[in-house]
């Protein structure tokens, strides 16, 4: 049976290649919760335009997360402020938003 309540939310992990040194590249690796957007309404507010803010609309949609941490390595929370702060890293609101666009509607059938 197809609940639509199981829609409305999914989890993909985002994985950020990271350039620490000129021969080093780290891959970090977090999950991220996503709000599924009814059809029209993802539509408008992904048109040219839309006037909302990529990173309003990453806060709209984005629900939890899971392995983020803080400078110090410790867990950080989901919170809107933490994920203000994660969304200042440079690129980070334009990965997650084309992953977002890029998943949002890819369901696929089980074989």
């Amino acid at each position: 049976m197809l609940k639509l309540a199981a829609l409305a939310i999914f989890w993909r992990e985002i994985t950020v290649l990271e350039q620490s040194t000129p021969d080093v590249e780290t891959e970090l690796k977090f999950k991220v919760a996503f709000k599924r957007l009814p059809a029209e309404q993802l539509a408008q507010r992904t048109s040219p335009d839309a006037t909302e803010s990529v990173n309003d609309f990453l806060a709209n949609v984005i629900a939890d997360w899971q392995g983020v941490a803080d400078e110090s390595g410790e867990p950080l929370a989901y919170s809107a402020n933490n994920l203000r702060y994660v969304l200042s890293v440079p690129g980070m609101s334009q990965l997650l938003f084309a992953r977002y666009l890029t998943e949002v509607g890819n369901l696929r059938e089980k074989n």
